[in-house]
């Protein structure tokens, strides 16, 4: 009987790690179900640099086009002009105001991308910082910082299920 008893602990504790992924508010709601539906779907990005610890590898000017959904419990980021999507975890959200991270560590590199936007309708406005730290042999090699004052403006949608749910 400790036996079993032993083995679903285990089990559970297991169960536990694995949701870990979701970060969750008081009362079990997932900080994703509280970013403004009004984010999702296709968004013009237009980006100016205002900081900058390498001018020469970072473009001054930027327009892009990023697009927002959301699958579960992950709010995912496509920019259809680069072809990358990533799943990026939302780290706080206060009424329209979102701050998103997406974290990529490769064996000699670390890079960290810090949107912080505040949504207004059909248009946002805010900021996307950007870390990376490179390394060759576990020695650092540089660290480049950059921040972009950015602005959306929606070109379409609000989500899929939107979309799809009126037909």
């Amino acid at each position: 009987m400790k036996l079993i008893i032993k083995r679903l602990l285990l089990i559970f504790i297991i169960l536990l790690c694995s949701f870990s992924e979701a970060q969750t508010l008081e009362g079990g709601v997932v900080l994703s179900d509280r970013v403004p539906k009004e984010l999702f779907g296709v968004w013009k990005i237009n980006a100016v640099c205002t900081q900058s610890t390498n001018r020469d590898y970072f473009d001054s000017t930027s327009v892009d086009i990023w697009i927002f959904s959301k699958i579960e419990d992950r709010i995912l980021l496509t920019n259809p002009m680069s072809g990358a999507t990533a799943s990026i975890g939302v780290n706080e959200v206060n009424g329209n105001r979102v701050k998103f991270e997406k974290r990529t560590d490769l064996p000699d590199e670390l890079s960290i991308e810090t949107p912080i936007l505040t949504i207004d309708q059909d248009t946002f406005e805010g900021v996307d910082r950007i870390y990376i730290k490179t390394t060759k042999h576990g020695a650092l090699v540089k660290e480049d910082f950059i921040e972009y004052k950015v602005k959306g403006t929606k070109m379409s949608g609000t989500s899929l299920s939107e979309i799809f749910g009126r037909y």
